[in-house]
């Protein structure tokens, strides 16, 4: 059984090693830690021009939840010329065609109190 309260690298005797499963880590700093020695291995295994999807943190392990509070902070701590291309969510026509239906009501309210109609 894994304590819950030792989430950071651990010395051993074969070197460092995490003793808490991914899905298992609580501490905000030990979490953001391996995260962005995760992302730097993808980085290593694919190549300098790597984009690193939320989905490939969570193949290795990582909840949703841990990707979502924390893969930027990992990122970011990444030097600059280490950080991968993160891939972003493409936008649907069908999103693309409700947003600026969205914005056509307030914009057209706005040029008839600027003709004062």
């Amino acid at each position: 059984m894994h304590s819950p309260t030792v989430d950071h690298r651990t010395p051993t005797h074969d070197g460092f090693i995490w003793p808490q499963p991914r899905n298992r880590m609580v501490d905000a700093g030990a979490v953001r830690q391996r995260m962005a020695e995760d992302i730097s291995r993808l980085v290593k295994d694919r190549g300098e021009d790597a984009v690193i999807d939320t989905d490939d943190l969570i193949r290795l392990g990582w909840r949703p939840e841990h990707v979502r509070a924390y893969a930027a902070a990992a990122f970011s701590t990444l030097p600059s010329s280490k950080r991968p291309r993160r891939r972003g969510r493409a936008v649907s026509p069908r999103e693309m065609a409700a947003s600026i239906a969205c914005l056509a009501v307030p914009i057209a309210l706005i040029a008839r109190q600027m003709l004062g109609l």
